[in-house]
């Protein structure tokens, strides 16, 4: 059996899914591990996974004190590489190579710079694991953050391998200087567009979603294998509190309203302004408020429940929608409850997500900024819309008969034998 490394930054929505494929891989006879963030030394330890700590504690109290992280693509991601992994590279670096010792095997983020870098420098052979492949270059797509697009036919093609191109100068203007400083100091040759081209060396990208959703685009290499959507949210560590079960049970199924982990740090007036929008319909919301501060409890507990945590896994699908930030671990979450959406996304990836959503025509999404404005309205149709809740009912039915951490835990292992 072999020793595998998983190595991930950002947040939950980032974290789960390798959590999940890693007890998948353990499963099999795999010695596993996982490093990231000290501040998810719980999580991964709670799963029964060996934790590795990598570099500074950045959790939530770290993204609060950086708003601008929340940006559009590219320049939030800018600021979250800047401020989580260029800003503490010798660490990373030096916790990096002590736990790829021994390792067969590494399976990391996109944007994870220093393990691509350190990886490459000890020979450690590399498996990309993504939920969304907005970083996968192909004639078909435009990449994250792109307003317009894609576009189809022959003309359209050539369009997308445009935006692609622009992507590249932009992305080596942005990134460049900082990944080959590191490079340097490793013995390692430069790279141009560092950023899109590191990904693109591993030996395998798994890209952790369903086919129902991420199309496997027909110019992709072989060696990237579109699986599905890993559902693990730690429901088997923490079940649902009494008091959510209670709210459950004693009335109609209510409206989840949410923002996920890392984007509730900066919520302004999120929760109380949705809160009071739903219960004005006459339906009831969960509120599920993650690290942020609960609203003011004025509601009706008959009417409105709020909690910090719950697993979406476990009371998603005993909701009527979902109104969340598009983030991809609650959007997943939510898909796989066969419910419709309102998306109100902030930052990073998530306004692609939220088109996604519009595409597949399972919800609708407003912007963050024009939130309050059109929320009234927009909560109205995701309530009465029929043809969204049909949709939504049949994606997640579909997504139900996918096992994503098996059929990613598989493309891990045929990895190991390239």
């Amino acid at each position: 059996m072999a020793s595998i490394l998983f190595t991930t930054m950002g947040s939950w929505g980032d974290l789960f899914p390798f959590v999940g494929v890693a007890v998948e891989l353990q499963r099999r006879g795999h010695a596993v591990r996982i490093g990231a963030s000290p501040a998810w030394h719980d999580i991964v330890t709670e799963a029964g996974i060996d934790f590795v700590p990598l570099g500074r504690r950045v959790g939530f109290e770290e993204f609060a004190q950086h708003p601008e992280i929340f940006g559009r693509m590219p320049f939030g991601l800018r600021a979250a590489l800047q401020h989580f992994v260029f800003d503490q590279i010798d660490e990373l670096t030096r916790d990096l190579e002590g736990s790829m010792t021994g390792a067969d095997l590494l399976v990391t983020h996109p944007a994870h710079i220093a393990a691509h870098n350190v990886a490459e420098r000890l020979g450690v052979p590399r498996v990309v694991g993504t939920v969304f492949p907005s970083m996968i270059p192909s004639a078909h797509t435009v990449p994250g953050g792109t307003r317009i697009g894609p576009w189809s036919g022959g003309l359209g093609r050539l369009m997308n391998r445009a935006a692609w191109r622009s992507a590249s100068v932009s992305t080596a203007v942005l990134f460049d200087r900082p990944i080959n400083r590191h490079r340097r100091a490793l013995g390692l040759p430069p790279v141009r567009a560092g950023l899109l081209r590191l990904p693109m060396t591993a030996r395998r990208t798994v890209v952790m979603a369903s086919p129902a959703v991420v199309d496997q685009q027909p110019d992709w290499p072989r060696s990237i294998t579109a699986t599905s959507f890993v559902a693990w949210d730690r429901a088997e560590q923490r079940p649902v509190p009494p008091a959510t079960e209670a709210f459950l049970h004693a009335g109609r199924p209510p409206v989840l309203i949410t923002l996920g982990a890392s984007s509730a740090v900066d919520a302004g007036d999120f929760f109380e302004h949705v809160t009071s929008e739903v219960v004005a319909t006459g339906a009831r919301a969960l509120v599920v408020t993650g690290p942020a501060s609960p609203p003011p409890n004025h509601f009706d507990p008959d009417r409105v429940h709020i909690t910090g945590f719950v697993p979406f896994s476990a009371v998603a699908r005993r909701c009527r929608a979902g109104i969340h930030h598009a983030g991809i671990g609650t959007t997943v979450a939510v898909m796989r409850a066969g419910i419709p959406h309102l998306a109100v996304p902030k930052g990073f990836d998530q306004p692609d997500t939220a088109a996604l959503i519009e595409r597949l025509g399972i919800g609708i999404a407003i912007r963050w900024r024009q939130r309050n404005r059109h929320m009234h309205a927009a909560v109205a149709r995701l309530l009465d819309d029929g043809e969204l809740r049909r949709r939504a009912g049949a994606l997640g039915k579909r997504l139900a008969e996918e096992d994503g951490a098996r059929s990613s835990a598989a493309a891990v292992e045929a990895a190991l034998n390239t």
